[in-house]
């Protein structure tokens, strides 16, 4: 979180706002996971999150906004970019955020 001002910077002037999103998220994940562990226990948390997380930053690799597109294939990619990030995060928020 501390570096997601940083990380949303390449989109433009919206920043605040996507990191606001994005914390927003972690907070919405974390409070599910309170109620989830109980029920489906800690290891499947883990392994599902741990699962998410890697699909989260493969996505977010892949989808990296450079400076070589257009500007039409840029918005997409920093649009993939920026939902990837949210995947990442919610998944960290509802597994090993909580539960480690």
């Amino acid at each position: 979180m501390f570096y997601a001002p940083i990380i949303f910077k390449l989109q433009g002037d919206i920043y605040t706002i996507l990191t606001f999103g994005c914390m927003l998220v972690h907070v919405i994940a974390t409070f599910i996971s309170l109620f989830t562990t109980d029920k489906l226990g800690r290891r499947l948390l883990l392994i599902a999150g741990s699962i998410g997380c890697a699909i989260g930053l493969l996505l977010a690799t892949i989808f990296y906004p450079s400076s070589t597109e257009t500007e039409s294939d840029g918005d997409n990619m920093k649009t993939a970019f920026t939902v990837a990030i949210y995947f990442f995060v919610a998944s960290f928020g509802l597994s090993h955020g909580p539960v480690e």
